[in-house]
């Protein structure tokens, strides 16, 4: 879901969480202009297209050179990689159907190949599915009871979203990082007391 309005309430991240919660076979995702911005800063061509070449050069790394005109867009490839995009890849398709084919039997196994995919992603330049990706991994470390690990994950996930200026994010995870510190207390054996012998 996309919107030009700001997506930075807190009444927004108090009612998406419990649907992510409540569908978990269906990620929801919900983009604001600060989510739109941060996107399009790795997108100079359809910057330059819509706007101007200098808003591309302020806005973008990697834009037309001052004097240079921007290159027509490869329409070809922006087709392909809005309607296909990276997860349909050769390399990436095959590893990330067998992750969600082990999701249900071995959530480890599946969290391990979500994490993989992730890191390649991110460091592509595909920062906005590599996150997509980091949330199957943390929901199939909680479906494995790796409470610890998706603790870490979560708090990790956390920060790099108050890195980036996405409070809505941030908020969304710091109430999924709270239910995974308690399920890891929960889930730690509970030390019993010793009875007190009572005098005879």
């Amino acid at each position: 879901m996309a919107t030009s309005a700001s997506t930075e309430q807190t009444e927004l991240n108090d009612e998406l969480y419990p649907l992510q919660r409540e569908h978990r076979d269906v990620e929801l995702d919900l983009w604001g202009s600060v989510q739109i911005n941060e996107h399009l800063r790795y997108y100079a061509d359809i910057v330059a297209q819509f706007w101007t070449r200098e808003t591309a050069t302020d806005f973008c790394t990697g834009s037309p050179l001052p004097g240079v005109p921007a290159p027509p867009p490869d329409r070809h490839a922006l087709a392909e990689r809005v309607l296909v995009g990276p997860l349909n890849t050769d390399d990436v398709k095959p590893i990330l159907r067998d992750a969600d084919s082990k999701r249900a039997d071995a959530p480890a196994e599946s969290a391990a190949l979500y994490g993989k995919l992730a890191t390649r992603l991110h460091e592509a330049g595909y920062r906005g599915h590599a996150t997509v990706l980091r949330r199957k991994q943390l929901e199939a470390l909680e479906a494995a009871e790796l409470f610890d690990d998706g603790a870490d994950l979560a708090a990790e996930l956390a920060a790099a979203a108050l890195h980036r200026g996405d409070s809505h994010q941030a908020q969304f995870l710091s109430h999924v990082l709270d239910e995974l510190a308690r399920k890891t207390a929960d889930s730690m054996p509970r030390v019993r007391r010793p009875r007190r012998s009572t005098p005879h």
